[in-house]
């Protein structure tokens, strides 16, 4: 019985360290493109982990999980078991996210205040976050030079008109992060087809 619960120890443990990599990784892969104001080159996303650095306590927290789980006769499969994994292993983790307004002081909020953003900083902020998470599924496909994936906006000037919003979000998506975009407006939105180079497509609509 021992040996079978050590065994799934390290496995778990295992699969809680790659998955707090992955975070990691989302983080980094979160930098803004450099020229732009006040944001260039800063990371918009930070997660921060608080796993300890004995493997000892490691495999400790890991294994009072494992524990309690046998006890409650509830053993979750795949992704449920690795993410209450990391929430053990690595508590408390914070997420927090840059507001991209550029003329805001530049500290990063918690993920949930941004219910507390304006309808573009909301939408600027969804759009640098699905570039992140895009730049590092291409990455851990190794995709590196060629575009990763396609970004569809529906109507976004309706909810994020000011300039310098949909400069960001053009820039990151299409230099930094290296996306197709195709993006859908309503005929008065004409005015925005200057702001998108060729690989950001722009539909009109009545």
């Amino acid at each position: 019985m021992n040996q079978h619960r050590e065994i799934l120890v390290t496995e778990t443990l295992g699969a809680a360290g790659e998955a707090l990599a992955l975070l990691r990784s989302a983080a980094a892969q979160s930098r803004l493109p450099d020229h732009f104001p006040r944001l260039g080159g800063a990371q918009f996303l930070r997660i921060a982990t608080h796993e300890p650095e004995s493997p000892a306590e490691q495999r400790g927290r890991i294994g009072e999980l494992i524990d309690e789980l046998v006890d409650q006769g509830d053993i979750p499969l795949g992704i449920k078991l690795v993410q209450q994994a990391v929430r053990r292993l690595a508590k408390p983790i914070r997420v927090k996210v840059l507001n991209p307004d550029p003329d805001l002081e530049q500290d990063a909020v918690d993920i949930t205040d941004m219910a507390r953003f304006s309808g573009g900083e909301q939408l600027t902020s969804a759009i640098l976050l699905y570039c992140s998470l895009a730049q590092l599924r291409a990455r851990n496909r190794g995709i590196y030079r060629k575009p990763s994936s396609v970004l569809i906006l529906d109507n976004p000037i309706g909810r994020a008109s000011r300039v310098r919003f949909l400069e960001l979000q053009r820039d990151a998506a299409t230099q930094e992060f290296r996306l197709h975009c195709v993006s859908c407006h309503r005929v008065p939105a004409g005015w925005a087809i200057p702001l998108c180079p060729p690989n950001f497509g722009i539909f009109l609509y009545r």
